[in-house]
């Protein structure tokens, strides 16, 4: 036998070691182990953008208001709120009153008071905030006892949908002048951290917490590879993965007794991003080849496993916002891009040819986990077949990241997660967001579009909002101001000892706090 044979036959013999075996591992009967992909950026709510960091900043910190698990909003230091517009000036403007809960602690024990709430808002509104644009329309803020009053000059929808739960509340003592409390975080919400490493995030309930969480402890172990992530599943290593498991191994897990696999329509929208400062992909003309040569079918069936819809919009099919014309069976027929490219793939070969854009080098980035490589490589093999001359890229979250955000890119593979009010798309796309002060990482920019998701975002009638983010959702679609790929079911696997836990509908981790351990 070959030095060649000899290696693959031990490889599958490690692998049906652990295929074969589904003898749990011992775990600590008081800790949640919660398998993670990478380490946040960071978990100071102020500066965490990536989806790990604000899902486990959201048990660490507390908001006035949230989205619950069912998508609905819920007071979290708020206990409720009332909207009263008003005159003032000749200006009519909103106040917004708050009834604050009246047993809000600090993980050290210390109340929280109006001066932390307000400090909190403050450091929202601040220059370096990332965030600072939503809060622009907030013109002055008071809190006496119990109430908190916060006055705006527009409003709409968006202040609670999306706004408000972004905004954590912070110890104003500890955190202000502090450029170590990055290093020792403290809030107010259901859980506080422990420790904070490289390869593990510990954290344990807040004793001061009014509604005490049943499990002591949550672990969120960093398990960067995605196969290896599967294996400690499937071992009984790991109780709990939200989406975080390669889609071809979802069925083998199914066949694990104690796990169970809980599959809802996901609200994440998976998109190619496009940096529209190279002057190539600022030509619509090239952005339309490069969609039309995707054929995202191609990739749900056989990379995702099915477990994926195309998609169209930022906003999932489930929003109430989501453009109904998108499902229309016309505009599919003519607009979906597998059907373009099934039809005419070889006058879209020719066109690249012959288009200045065949000539340049386009680099493709994703962060290195097996599933974003994989599906980056199947649609860098699709475009090149066109004609296009892609360099897919692959790095470490941290350099990827990076790298988005300095615009060190031509084409990156991207995800917004949870988007739930439509304003979505002045975060993500309007002109006046482009980095450093914004989110907008492709810098599109479409004067229309800027002027309707203004208007949208200061539009207080349902009907009329709706009609302008219609709009809003069409433009940025034939603009191609992001390429849109698919939307991913939310896929939570879960040991059978966590009882009672509910999967939230944004796929964050909320479902915790409420479950329990089975005693052993």
């Amino acid at each position: 036998m070959t030095s060649k044979k000899i290696c693959v036959a031990i490889l599958l013999l490690i692998n049906f070691a652990f295929i074969g075996c589904t003898s749990k591992s011992a775990k600590p009967k008081n800790t949640l182990v919660i398998a993670i992909s990478s380490i946040p950026t960071t978990l100071d709510p102020r500066f965490a953008l990536d989806s790990e960091g604000m899902k486990i900043g959201s048990l660490i910190f507390q908001s006035l208001v949230k989205i619950g698990p069912d998508m609905n909003i819920e007071g979290d230091a708020a206990e409720t709120w009332t909207l009263k517009p008003k005159q003032q000036n000749g200006k009519k403007l909103y106040d917004l009153d708050f009834s604050l809960k009246p047993n809000l602690y600090f993980h050290d024990g210390q109340k929280v008071t109006c001066s932390d709430i307000l400090f909190s808002i403050q450091e929202y509104q601040a220059d370096v905030s990332p965030f600072k644009s939503a809060f622009s329309n907030i013109i002055q803020k008071q809190c006496l006892a119990n109430t908190l009053t916060l006055t705006f000059d527009t409003y709409s929808e968006k202040v609670l949908n999306s706004d408000l739960p972004v905004i954590k509340i912070l110890p104003k003592a500890k955190a202000e002048f502090n450029p170590e409390f990055k290093n020792n975080l403290m809030g107010s919400g259901p859980f506080k951290i422990v420790t904070l490493k490289e390869t593990e995030i510990l954290l344990t309930t807040n004793p001061h917490y009014s509604d005490l969480p049943k499990i002591p402890f949550l672990q969120f172990k960093v398990i960067k590879d995605d196969f290896t992530r599967f294996l400690k599943m499937y071992k009984g290593d790991l109780d709990l993965a939200i989406s975080s498991l390669p889609k071809n191994k979802i069925k083998s897990l199914e066949k694990a007794d104690h796990l169970k696999i809980i599959r809802n329509p996901g609200l994440s929208m998976a998109y190619l991003l496009l940096n529209l400062k190279n002057p190539e992909l600022a030509n619509l003309a090239n952005r339309k080849m490069l969609f039309s040569g995707i054929d995202r079918n191609e990739i749900i069936k056989y990379k995702l496993e099915g477990l994926a819809q195309p998609a169209t919009s930022l906003l999932p099919p489930a929003n109430p916002y989501f453009w109904p014309n998108f499902l229309s069976n016309k505009f599919l027929n003519q607009n979906s891009s597998d059907k373009l490219l099934a039809q005419d793939s070889a006058v879209l070969r020719q066109q690249v040819l012959n288009s200045s854009i065949s000539q340049k080098i386009l680099s493709l980035k994703t962060s290195n986990t097996r599933e974003a490589v994989e599906n980056a490589k199947l649609i860098a093999a699709q475009l090149r077949k066109l004609g296009f001359r892609i360099n897919h890229e692959s790095y470490e979250w941290g350099t990827y990241y990076q790298d988005i955000k300095q615009g060190e890119y031509d084409l990156a593979t991207m995800t917004w997660v949870g988007a739930y009010d439509p304003d979505i798309y002045r975060i993500a796309l309007a002109s006046r967001e482009v980095p450093p002060d914004g989110r907008n990482r492709g810098y599109y920019s479409n004067p229309e579009f800027d002027h309707l998701t203004t208007l949208g975002m200061n539009e207080l009638d349902l009907h009329r909002r709706k009609e302008i983010y219609y709009q809003v959702q069409r433009i940025a679609y034939e603009d191609l101001a992001v390429i849109p790929l698919w939307y991913e079911d939310t896929i939570t696997v879960l040991d059978k000892r966590i009882k009672n836990y509910v999967p939230s509908l944004n796929g964050d981790y909320s479902g915790v706090i409420k479950a329990s351990l089975e005693s052993n």
